[in-house]
């Protein structure tokens, strides 16, 4: 048994960190006062520093999460290996960080935070029990990532407290698995978020057995969807299969939501009844579009959804169609 291995560090200066060896386990860690009354200490955590690397190391089993970095600049994490334990590398009041070449089978979100800007996320492998990206941002790029479920590694408050508790995964094939979304928005009132999350694109990525697309739910139900709305988000050059349910776009009514797909291939397990499930959407672009699964309009909308803007759309009928039903995210 390794022995739990945690760095944290915190500077109010200029400064460097490089972390280059391995930190082979956590040993998924156990606080019954923790998160979620079961979570322990973070992998790695970070505050206040600028200029920092993280290269070329495996965290496995972190009791919380692999990464946590907060009110950070000028980052790069670069060929990482997370296995198990929670979010992979979570980070929030960041700007202009790199993440590449890295590999991440979590049973949490793979990428997570908010208030962040200028982020680059480019040629990762996410294996996930629940979103590729939970993350809100300013200027953020995704590309080249294959993002997949279900997940080698449950979420861990789905195992039973004993195998929380000892720090077990659980039988073969325990606890839940299945991917969530390849992206998630997340905001939150735990911040003072500085600007208006949005210019988000994703481009040139492969999704496979993701239950959403895309997960945007400003109704005001969802506790980590609020503060700042989504201004605006693209994808291009998008996969994905095995998806199970509609895109959710539900926008702010003061500050609608531009959503924009262009050569992207959905490709729905369960019949659909429309493509975006959308409110308060000002600009909805769908460019060399196509959809299997699903039996009706590319949008429908529970109040403030703009005629779409459509070029070579295919597998469902180009039109937004009104809701005669109260708005919920899941199908009707």
């Amino acid at each position: 048994m390794y022995s739990v291995v945690r760095l944290f560090y915190h500077g109010r200066h200029r400064n460097a960190l490089r972390a280059a060896t391995g930190f082979p386990c956590a040993c998924d860690s156990y606080d019954p006062i923790g998160e979620e009354h079961f979570r322990g200490v973070h992998g790695i955590s970070v505050h206040d520093s600028t200029n920092c690397v993280f290269s070329g190391y495996t965290i496995r089993n972190a009791g919380n999460w692999a990464h946590n970095v907060w009110r950070c600049a000028d980052l790069k994490f670069e060929r990482l290996t997370i296995l198990g334990g929670h979010d992979g590398i979570h980070f929030s009041i960041c700007d202009r960080v790199g993440i590449s070449d890295c590999t991440m089978n979590t049973g949490d979100d793979c990428v997570a935070g908010f208030d962040n800007e200028d982020v680059t996320v480019r040629g990762c492998s996410f294996n996930t029990a629940c979103s590729a990206f939970r993350f809100g941002g300013r200027r953020v790029l995704v590309e080249k990532c294959r993002c997949w479920g279900p997940a080698e590694y449950p979420i861990r408050n789905s195992l039973p407290k004993a195998d929380r508790v000892s720090g077990s995964h659980g039988k073969p094939g325990a606890g839940r698995r299945a991917m969530l979304a390849l992206f998630t928005y997340y905001s939150d009132f735990t911040i003072n978020v500085r600007h208006d999350p949005g210019e988000i694109t994703v481009r040139d990525c492969v999704v496979e057995n993701a239950q959403r697309f895309l997960h945007y739910n400003f109704s005001g139900n969802e506790t980590w969807q609020k503060n700042r709305p989504l201004r605006s988000i693209r994808f291009e050059g998008v996969t994905a299969t095995g998806l199970v349910l509609s895109l959710c776009a539900y926008g702010d009514k003061c500050a609608p939501l531009s959503l924009a797909l262009k050569n992207c291939r959905l490709s729905f397990k369960k019949p659909q009844t429309e493509l975006v499930r959308a409110a308060h959407v000002e600009s909805l672009s769908l460019e060399d579009v196509s959809a299997e699964g699903v039996a009706g309009p590319c949008a429908r909308s529970w109040g403030g959804v703009a005629e779409p803007s459509v070029r070579n759309l295919s597998g469902v009928e180009p039109k937004v169609v009104d809701a005669d039903v109260p708005f919920r995210v899941n199908p009707i």
